[in-house]
C-alpha cells in the first residue's frame, strides 16, 4: 500500500466520524426540543386542567362572599411545588383571594379579570385562568402561576 493511499483512507475515516459525530448531536438536539415542547404543552394542559378544578371548588365562596373559604381551596395549592401563586377574583375584577409559595415574596401577577380562558406565557413561569360560574352566571375568575422547575428538572436528566 502507499503512503499516499495510506493518508487519504485515514482522512476519509476520520471524515466519516466526524460526519457521524455531527448527526448524532443534530438529532439529540432535536430530541430534546422536541421533549422540551412536549414537556410544555403537558404543563400547559395541567395547569389548565387544575385551574378549571379550583374555579370549581370556589363557586360557593364567591357565591356566598366567603374570602375565608376562597383562600383555603387556593391553599390546597400548596401541595404542588411548581404552583408559585393563585388568585381569586370577583365578578367585579377586585381581589378576592390569594395564595402564594412562601418563598414567592412577590404577590400574584395581575390580569385584567375579563381574561376568563386564557393560558398564558410569563417570564419563566406560565399562567392560566378559568372563570368561575354558578348557573351560567359568572361569579369571576381563578389565575394559577406556575415556575418551570419540573420541566427543566425533568430536561436536565437528558
Amino acid at each position: 500500500m502507499a503512503p499516499s493511499e495510506s493518508g487519504f483512507k485515514g482522512r476519509l475515516t476520520v471524515l466519516n466520524l466526524l460526519t457521524a459525530g455531527v448527526a448524532l448531536c443534530i438529532a439529540g438536539a432535536v430530541l430534546i426540543l422536541q421533549e422540551y415542547f412536549a414537556l410544555r404543552d403537558d404543563l400547559d394542559g395541567n395547569l389548565g386542567t387544575l385551574s378549571q378544578v379550583i374555579a370549581d371548588n370556589s363557586t360557593a365562596a364567591l357565591a356566598f362572599a366567603d374570602p375565608r373559604a376562597g383562600s383555603e381551596t387556593l391553599r390546597s395549592l400548596r401541595s404542588l411545588p411548581n404552583i408559585t401563586a393563585a388568585a381569586l377574583y370577583g365578578a367585579d375584577g377586585r381581589l378576592f383571594a390569594a395564595y402564594r409559595r412562601e418563598e414567592d415574596g412577590h404577590a400574584p401577577g395581575l390580569v385584567p379579570a375579563t381574561l376568563a380562558e386564557v393560558d398564558l406565557r410569563l417570564e419563566g413561569q406560565v399562567a392560566a385562568s378559568r372563570g368561575v360560574t354558578l348557573d351560567g352566571r359568572p361569579l369571576g375568575n381563578v389565575l394559577i402561576r406556575s415556575d418551570l422547575r419540573a420541566l427543566h428538572a425533568r430536561l436536565l436528566g437528558y
